[in-house]
């Protein structure tokens, strides 16, 4: 026949095949990365399962694993006895793990039933006809031969084609997919009745994984992926999001970005700050961080990829959960330490934003790394294992650190110190183990952070945007084992009170400037947090103290806020020292009585509460009423009302009256003007006869005619009635009124109306001596 026939093609072709083995034509399919024709070789002729393992290595690793994950081989016990499959690419098939020859008699059905090109991924006849196929079933077994896998040997294998893949294309999805892929046919996820799996609840026990480490790599290299998978994304959105690192972060992508190997073999140290120095939610990164915690530092370590010997046998010092807690508290401390330069590059970019609020903001990212680190895992038990941070010693001791970290980036700047800071600050607290009274030193700590928290916190809510006082700093940033903390204890308490009083005036003040006052919310703000203090620190010390009263007496006096002094000294009268309350609001009423009307505000508002001021607030009264009869009656001037009205006159009325007609001797004619003219003579000898009867009538005990006398309008009425209101009524009062009214007609070269008075005085002497005669 001619060489060059079809036929004679034909025959040469059968004897090459038959003399190449079948590993070669699959080798060669492979290579040529023909899915389909390898899968109907595979399933014709089934092969071992390592055989299987090193054909799969030849394909292209460009080739998605998704094309061939029908092939990939299963292995669910420790010895692979039985060729299995997972074909669970197609999904008219079943979903169960099936054997070669149900995989060949599940698709000649379906090539059998014409329904296979409608139903399965794969168009192809795996079989000729009937014979065809009742042969390759009866023969299926037969020649298969290769060593028998065991479960280590495939999880080996997918790790090294993991590892290639990354290698060959730095794929990180792809070597994550190889990795679930694996776990899978491994036996290590429980599928559900619809045929659905949840990697997150992944089967494999310590125990396990040390019989095993390539299992243990394996699961590691998967959650590596997806955890690396989800920093980088946000990474990646954090350089795109911010305008502030878009120039920056490229030109630092070596240590910004990390590949999968790089990101494996970090050490602790260097695996903190890149997990968590970026993202656009550091909070997410931290439970990200969490779940690496849980699954690679365990306490017995078997979950560490380059576990060896020598770890198990490290001393508990130097064991990687030890080495984790004190790079994550490194971490942390260095995150708040660093918040102002940090938040002071972005100042530069965004010049919207002041210094404080850039810093405050930087501290309050910082401190929300802080908090989840020393919560995580102590809100429930079933996290326990997975404690960053498992010393209550040392949970303590950073939590003290931590806030004075912050206490020094602020630097007394109280604007840095914002409610978002604080909050994050009471987050890590709360996370401490439960405060007691036993006397410890850890206890005695506790003690002393949540002090200094309660007076920042407390500080920050009165002080109203202002520097924090000196001494109060001094307290608040002392460390927490020095005597500085017991040294300025009780002057940091006097501030805060100080604070306290101060914030509340200031709020009276603000609102004393509104149409409608309503003081009622902040005077119980004010005895809430001044309470709470005082009970739970200084034992109610405080309170008792009547220093709070010293320190608002003068402030709401100097304000006329009498309505809000009133309400304090009803609700907290343990506030207010007596005595001193006393003599304060006195001292105050006398120096402004004159001339105001707040002293008589005062003492209206205040006589209840203070009943023993009634005598003084009386007199007071009296002052305040005299006053206004000088300036409205008399029609004195302010020029006189302000010489005669004076401190000095206040306690003794008979001074006014004494520097009044000193001063202004003409107020003795208001209303007898005549007394200066020629007329003066005239009414003075009415006068005279007048009280001369009148005084006759009296001593001899006479009725009083006075039916043919008449008295004159005598001078200095209104002086007299000036007298009365200022509570000069005893007859040695009224002598001596009447004695500085001579001496001052007699200023005004008046005598006849110094005459008239003296009569009237020499009545006034008769009637008071008739009074004193024992009618016996």
């Amino acid at each position: 026949a001619d060489a060059t026939s079809p036929e004679t093609a034909t025959r040469r072709f059968f004897h090459t095949v038959q003399q190449t083995s079948l590993y070669d034509i699959a080798s060669s399919i492979a290579l040529r990365g023909d899915i389909s024709a390898l899968t109907l070789l595979l399933v014709r002729h089934p092969v071992s399962t390592t055989t299987q393992m090193r054909i799969l290595d030849l394909l292209p690793v460009e080739l998605s694993i998704s094309e061939y994950e029908h092939l990939l081989p299963c292995c669910v016990e420790k010895e692979c006895s039985a060729i299995q499959f997972l074909p669970r690419l197609l999904s008219s098939w079943p979903v169960k793990w099936l054997s070669s020859l149900e995989v060949f008699s599940f698709l000649a059905d379906a090539q059998m039933q014409r329904v296979h090109n409608k139903s399965i991924d794969f168009t192809m006849d795996v079989f000729h006809d009937e014979a065809d196929r009742q042969r390759i079933i009866e023969h299926y077994w037969e020649g298969l031969g290769g060593e028998d896998a065991t479960q280590e040997d495939v999880a080996k294998w997918y790790l090294n084609l993991a590892i290639r893949l990354h290698v060959d294309t730095g794929q990180i999805h792809s070597v994550g997919r190889v990795c679930e892929l694996g776990i899978i046919r491994l036996g290590f996820v429980v599928f559900e009745d619809d045929g659905k799996y949840k990697l997150s609840n992944l089967d494999v026990s310590p125990d396990f994984c040390r019989e095993s480490e390539a299992i243990g790599k394996l699961v590691y290299l998967y959650s590596a992926t997806d955890f690396l998978s989800n920093i980088l994304a946000d990474k990646v959105k954090d350089s795109v999001s911010s305008s502030s690192l878009r120039g920056e972060s490229w030109a630092v992508g070596r240590e910004f970005f990390a590949s999968m190997i790089q990101f494996c073999s970090m050490d602790m140290s260097s695996a903190v700050p890149f997990i968590l120095e970026s993202a656009q939610s550091p909070s997410s990164n931290v439970f990200l961080f969490h779940n690496y915690v849980a699954q690679f530092v365990h306490d017995d370590g078997c979950l560490l990829p380059t576990k060896t010997e020598a770890v198990m046998i490290q001393t508990k010092a130097h064991h990687p959960t030890s080495a984790l807690e004190q790079n994550m508290k490194d971490f942390c401390l260095k995150k708040v330490k660093s918040a102002g330069e940090s938040h002071g590059r972005k100042r530069k970019i965004n010049s919207y934003s002041t210094e404080t609020e850039s810093l405050a903001s930087g501290i309050e990212e910082a401190l929300s790394i802080c908090s989840l680190c020393a919560s995580f895992g102590r809100q429930e038990k079933s996290l326990t294992h997975a404690l960053i941070i498992r010393s209550n010693g040392d949970l303590i001791d950073f939590a003290c650190d931590v806030f004075q970290s912050t206490l020094k980036v602020a630097n007394g700047e109280q604007a840095a110190l914002s409610r978002g800071v604080v909050d994050q600050l009471w987050k890590i607290f709360e996370s401490l183990p439960s405060r007691s009274v036993d006397g410890s030193a850890a206890s005695v700590k506790v003690a002393w952070l949540h002090l200094r928290l309660a007076m920042l916190q407390l500080c920050c809510k009165w002080n109203r945007g202002r520097a924090i006082p000196n001494t109060l700093w001094k307290f608040l940033s002392s460390h927490f084992d020095s005597e500085d903390q017991h040294k300025y204890g009780v002057s940091a308490c006097q501030e805060i009170i100080t604070i306290f009083c101060r914030g509340l005036c200031e709020e009276v003040t603000r609102q004393s400037d509104e149409t409608s006052k309503d003081y009622e919310n902040a005077l119980l703000d004010f005895a809430l947090d001044v309470g709470e203090l005082d009970q739970r620190f200084y034992g109610n010390a405080i309170q008792h103290s009547g220093r709070i009263g010293t320190w608002l007496l003068l402030p709401l006096l100097s304000l006329h806020e009498f309505g809000l002094l009133k309400d304090l000294l009803q609700i907290r009268p343990s506030w207010f020292c007596q005595d001193q309350t006393q003599a304060i609001v006195l001292s105050f009423v006398r120096d402004t009585i004159i001339g105001s009307n707040n002293a008589f505000a005062c003492q209206e508002t205040l006589c209840s509460v203070l009943p023993e001021l009634a005598v003084e607030f009386e007199h007071a009264q009296r002052l305040f009423d005299a006053e206004r009869f000088a300036n409205k009656t008399m029609r004195l001037d302010a020029e006189v009302l302000s010489n005669v009205f004076i401190e000095d006159n206040s306690a003794n009325p008979m001074n006014i009256i004494e520097c009044l007609l000193t001063r202004k001797p003409q107020c003795l004619l208001l209303g007898c003007e005549f007394w200066s003219e020629d007329l003066a003579s005239k009414a003075a000898e009415d006068a005279s006869r007048y009280f001369s009867s009148q005084i006759n009538a009296t001593m001899s005990r006479t009725s009083f005619d006075e039916s043919s006398l008449v008295l004159p309008p005598m001078p200095g009425a209104l002086v007299m009635q000036l007298s009365i209101i200022l509570d000069l009524k005893s007859a040695y009062d009224l002598l001596m009124v009447k004695r500085f009214m001579v001496l001052g007609v007699l200023q005004l070269n008046l005598a006849p109306a110094a005459i008239a008075i003296c009569y009237s005085m020499l009545c006034d002497a008769a009637f008071s001596r008739q009074e004193n005669v024992d009618p016996a």
